[in-house]
């Protein structure tokens, strides 16, 4: 392991090193992680300014498992940039977005005001703020997605299928589906991608 650590920074000295996910880096008796941390810190600490190296993940279990992988790694590592979770009002509108990349639009009842409100309960918000299975704009896009995949499944039993809409009770069943509160298979969704759009409310900028 080692040797193909210092191999690979070898190759990219002058460059920058982009560690994603490194929260998952944990060391154990027989783990590949100890030789591989031992192998970074030695490299960095010959060859520094020769090269950027960033780590990035999870904070809590980037203290619990990375920085405690090897003592120098917390020396190594002085500046520290902390990502707030996006607020409920950002988060709308990635939904808002991402449905429109999509092809969906929002119907009459899924007003800008309406899906602000609908992830500003403390509960919604909460399932994209916890480092649980879902995190942030990831989570609004699986939100997404379970949309899509339940009008792929209408759209296979209607091929007259036109209008995408979503209305805010789909949303709100969604999140439900995300909370383990409802399974895919009673999403209204199924029931609304079928209605046809009368005002539509295009994403606010």
């Amino acid at each position: 392991t080692a040797p193909k650590v210092r191999n690979f920074l070898t190759e990219n000295l002058g460059r920058v090193v982009f560690f994603d996910e490194a929260n998952s880096f944990k060391v154990g008796e027989q783990s590949y992680a100890n030789e591989a941390a031992s192998a970074i810190i030695s490299f960095l600490e010959e060859h520094r300014g020769e090269i950027c190296f960033i780590v990035a993940g999870y904070e809590q279990e980037l203290r619990e498992h990375f920085f405690t992988a090897d003592k120098g790694f917390v020396s190594r590592f002085p500046q520290r940039l902390h990502f707030k979770p996006y607020s409920a009002a950002e988060l709308s509108k990635i939904f808002a977005h991402l449905t429109l990349n999509e092809g969906w639009v929002l119907g009459q009842t899924c007003t800008p005001e309406k899906l602000l409100g609908c992830f500003q309960t403390s509960e919604n918000l909460d399932l994209f703020q916890s480092n649980g299975s879902y995190s942030n704009a990831r989570g609004v896009q699986t939100l997404v997605q379970q949309f899509c995949k339940s009008e792929q499944a209408k759209r296979r039993q209607r091929p007259d299928f036109v209008a995408k809409v979503l209305e805010i009770e789909d949303v709100a069943n969604g999140l439900d589906v995300m909370k383990g509160k409802e399974t895919i298979h009673h999403v209204r969704i199924k029931a609304a991608a079928f209605r046809t759009p009368s005002t539509v409310h295009p994403p606010s900028a």
